[in-house]
């Protein structure tokens, strides 16, 4: 630096030194050495130290006031403060990160690297996993991910959360840009397991003299830090490479995928083909070398082999989620679906090649906007009747972006947003669902859908899917074979009570329990299911070819429950033929028994030994409900018959609970779970008049019938399990979670083990600390209710997974070979976990679409309505995520305050007042007051 100035100052010219320095002979006469050269520059070599320093000090006296804090130092001064500045910052955190991870083992092999040192450094650019990956593992330290703010980079998980309140993940980019978020940032997932010896990738950043050069998380005390070398050899390397061999097969894969498109459309309707289907179709085309014929393409589907074992290749995994996002934008795909549990995509809608889409095709690529003048044209003078006769797409379209049917299609939101920008009403206002369905209102007058998102494509309900409509005339003309039955040896209970606990709007009653005593404290328990499995040809026959009824449940797989719409999984003649509690009427029964005791401590032992599944026949339904459990339940002054039955089996179910909790660990939620869940009242006119809401409160009619089903659900998994049954479990894995976070999400199981259920606030500080529960067809535990293993049998007339498992039931009952093979059940788990995934995520959305109109109508009473809500989320941005405490569907974001005190997640903030709501895109904004 010094000589460098020394080098600026001769530039200067000679007067200007004599000025300098007038009277130092000395500098006079190494400056006629200079002025004689005739390179200005190439005398410095004979400037002294002496010279150089006497520059400097002059230089700084001229310049120190209008550069203060300027320091000149000497070049090897300055290099030890960089080598100093180096290694505490950068070189240090490598070195300690090296000595704990990367650990010589003393046998080497002949490149002189151990065996941990290859695995983490070799060729991985054709990296594959397998599906039953997705199944036993959860969102951990080295899984690679696309998240929402890098959508098009993996990034790679090197964080758990550490603690209740702030349970974010921690995420690296392929360049080293640490972020942070929770699991719902992650769109897609790629398992991936560290080296055993890698313990950590990020650290908090050491203390030292210099800036800091790591990344706030929290607060601005604490910063993080990725070791460069950790970047270098894990972190970026692999996701780096199959980033870069994903964007190399992207072109072949997008012509690819149009070919599967063509192929795999339907005239008549929506449908959803499992993703991994998909990759495996691309994958098997590639491997094929050539875009193959459609022959080849019908045998991928037909013979479809996506069992636990079957590899993916992750670039090719990658690059057809990129190549389905793209090709959105033009229709030839709709929503991808992703699963909670996996948090990767579970399923692809497959879009119907309708005419329709040429409409919009026309409205998009009209230069000269013919159309779209007409019909703005049309809306501005109000004149609607024409607009419905002349252009009823147009209304169509409208009414697909109100349901929600363009998904990442930008030139159609584009589209809309230009039309609204020329009508004189809507000019001004921001382009929502919530505007658009306002437009579709005024326009179609009285004809249309007071709920829009029932005509959401991948719901498929009659109203808005052919296909839908055609299986429901369907539903409606057959009826079930009862003959099918007539040789089953059935096990008769005659009178025995059997006690059909349900609510009294109860849609199907599927399930009964009864108690018989043995004496001395034992019992044995019978619940009895609805057998609709025995009206199927293929609970008795060999043939593997599927009746279209069960080939029509297979694609609902639910019954579909909305607060304005229900609509069956089975035809509504199985269910009145199945239904239980039709008095003196013999019904057929799937029945479990099993033994359990009690002691004189009141501990309950369940006798697993005495297990029985059993065909069987019911006939006494004593009428109760969960009001009439509960009412009789109180009356200790009654002794009757049906008191004892049902105070005998309430005092059994809450033996289990308590087994569940203190022994197997299970969680059980308390008060303010689900609260305000939405009932519409209707006028005669069936027009909704007023939104209510109620409470799901625990009562010890709910008690009983819920530990009762898990009883008969857990027992029948391990029965499954034993005699190697194929079928289609739930399961639940826990998060993996560091210090803090695993101690809070432990303490809420210790609370409940002492019998102190969640509240609401717990609820919401261990939410993001839980998983979500997902279908298998292998047996693996359920850690959330405490059992090893966990197959569903109590709903077959509502859960495709508990009817598949009483076909297989029926043919292992009577020693027949089973009519789904493991690998059929495997096939089976990607539509029934696809089916299962919209079914909730429409529901929570209807159920959102309901309350905030509630909402908007008070506040359009009242507009200096305030509310009270509780904090769901770290502070990010000035804002918190927050709930609706007595509306547990009514979740939105709160602006902080700048001069407060963030709130911490279960925190109660008062009189807040909203100021944006978007019921259709659940989008609510609240400040604080």
């Amino acid at each position: 630096m010094s000589q460098w100035l020394a080098r600026r100052s001769l530039h200067t010219g000679g007067v200007q030194w004599r000025k300098v320095l007038p009277g130092n002979k000395r500098w006079r006469k190494s400056r006629e050495k200079v002025v004689s050269s005739s390179d200005a520059r190439t005398p410095t070599k004979n400037l002294d130290a002496v010279d150089i320093e006497r520059i400097n000090e002059m230089f700084l006296s001229r310049t120190k006031d209008l550069e203060p804090g300027m320091e000149i130092k000497k070049l090897k001064q300055i290099k030890k403060e960089f080598n100093t500045r180096f290694a505490e910052r950068y070189f240090n955190p490598s070195k300690q990160w090296f000595q704990d991870n990367w650990v010589v083992e003393p046998s080497t092999n002949t490149a002189g690297k151990s065996s941990s040192q290859n695995s983490m450094t070799g060729k991985n650019k054709h990296y594959t996993f397998k599906l039953s990956e997705f199944i036993s593992s959860v969102l951990q330290m080295g899984d690679l991910v696309l998240t929402t703010p890098y959508p098009n980079e993996l990034a790679m998980c090197v964080g758990l959360p550490e603690s209740a309140e702030d349970p974010r993940y921690t995420f690296v980019t392929v360049s080293g840009k640490m972020f942070f978020g929770t699991k719902s940032f992650v769109h897609l997932r790629i398992p991936y397991r560290l080296p055993e010896k890698v313990r950590y990738l990020i650290s908090k950043e050491g203390p030292h003299a210099f800036e800091p050069v790591g990344t706030i998380k929290g607060t601005r005390d604490v910063t993080y830090i990725l070791p460069y070398l950790a970047r270098q050899l894990v972190t970026s390397e692999l996701p780096s490479q199959i980033n870069k061999l994903a964007w190399q097969k992207l072109p072949s894969i997008i012509k690819r995928l149009e070919l599967l498109s063509r192929y795999l459309r339907k005239y008549n309707g929506t449908w959803q083909v499992p993703f991994v289907q998909l990759v495996d179709a691309v994958q098997r085309l590639e491997e094929k070398g050539g875009p193959g014929e459609f022959e080849y393409i019908k045998s991928l589907f037909e013979r479809p082999s996506l069992g636990s074992r079957r590899s993916i290749h992750a670039a090719t995994y990658l690059a057809t989620y990129w190549a389905i996002k793209e090709q959105q934008n033009f229709n030839i795909w709709g929503k991808i679906h992703v699963n909670k549990a996996f948090l990767a995509p579970i399923s692809t809608s497959v879009v119907p090649a309708a005419s329709l889409r040429s409409f919009h095709d026309e409205l998009i690529n009209d230069p000269k906007r013919k159309h779209v003048n007409k019909i703005t044209d049309l809306i501005n003078t109000k004149d609607y009747e024409l607009v419905r006769e002349r252009y009823p797409e147009f209304l169509q379209l409208l009414s697909d972006f109100t349901a929600g049917n363009f998904d990442n299609n930008c030139e159609v939101v584009t589209l809309i947003s230009q039309i609204f920008r020329m009508l004189d009403v809507y000019r001004e206002c921001n382009v929502t669902r919530d505007t658009c369905f306002d437009l579709l209102k005024e326009i179609s007058e009285d004809n249309f859908c007071e709920n829009p998102i029932l005509s959401n494509s991948d719901l498929a309900l009659a109203q808005s899917s052919e296909r839908s409509a055609l299986q429901k005339c369907v539903y409606s003309v057959v009826q079930p074979d009862i003959q099918l039955d007539t040789k089953t040896k059935r096990h008769d209970f005659l009178d025995m009570p059997v006690y059909c606990i349900d609510s009294e709007t109860a849609h199907e009653i599927d399930d009964g329990v009864s108690i018989e005593k043995n004496g001395k404290g034992s019992y044995t328990l019978h619940v009895h299911i609805a057998d609709p499995a025995s009206f199927f040809p293929e609970s008795y026959t060999e043939s593997t070819k599927l009746s279209d009824v069960l080939k029509i449940a297979f694609d609902k797989s639910f019954t579909t429950y909305l607060p304005d719409v229900v609509e069956a999984m089975l035809p509504e003649s199985f269910c009145r033929a199945a239904d239980l509690g039709k008095q003196d009427k013999k019904t057929r029964t799937i029945t479990f028994s099993v033994r359990v005791k009690m002691d004189e401590h009141g501990g309950l032992h369940i006798q697993s030994d005495t297990f029985r599944a059993r065909l069987g026949l019911v006939s006494n339904f004593p009428k109760v409900t969960y009001n009439i459990v509960d009412s009789v339940l109180n009356d200790s002054s009654s002794n009757s018959p049906l008191r004892q039955d049902l105070l005998t089996l309430y005092k059994i179910a809450s033996g289990l609970r308590h087994n569940r909790v203190k022994l197997n660990g299970a969680v059980v939620f308390g008060e303010g779970f689900n609260n305000g869940q939405v009932r519409l009242i209707r006028d005669s006119a069936n027009k909704v008049k007023d939104i209510t809401f109620e409470n799901n409160n625990e009562t010890p009619s709910t008690v009983l019938v819920s530990e009762l089903m898990i009883l008969a659900n857990t027992l029948s998994g391990n029965f499954f399990r034993e005699n190697k049954i194929p079928g289609i479990f739930r399961c639940y894995n826990e998060l993996k979670l560091d210090g803090k976070a695993l101690s809070d999400y432990r303490s809420i199981q210790d609370n409940v083990q002492r019998g102190k259920n969640p509240t609401l606030k717990d609820i919401a500080k261990i939410t993001s600390l839980m998983n979500s529960s997902f279908y298998s067809g292998e047996p693996r535990n359920h850690q959330m209710i405490g059992a090893k293993q966990y197959l569903t049998v109590t709903s077959p007339l509502r859960r495709y997974p508990d009817l598949i498992n009483h076909i297989q039931l029926h043919k292992h009952l009577a020693n027949k070979p089973l009519t789904f093979s493991q690998q059929a059940i495997d096939q089976m788990i990607w539509q029934v976990q696809s089916r299962a995934d919209i079914l909730k995520s429409i529901s929570t959305t209807v159920s959102a679409y309901w309350t905030l109109t509630y909402l908007k109508k008070r506040i359009e009473k009242d507009s200096s309505a305030r509310f009270d809500v509780m904090v769901t989320s770290f502070p990010q941005d000035g804002m918190v995520n927050c709930l609706f405490p007595n509306h547990s569907y009514a979740r939105g974001k709160l602006k902080l305050k700048v001069d407060r005190l963030p709130p911490q997640i279960g925190d109660i903030v008062k009189d807040c007042q909203i100021t944006s709501i978007d019921c259709l895109d659940s989008n609510l904004q609240l400040v604080m007051v």
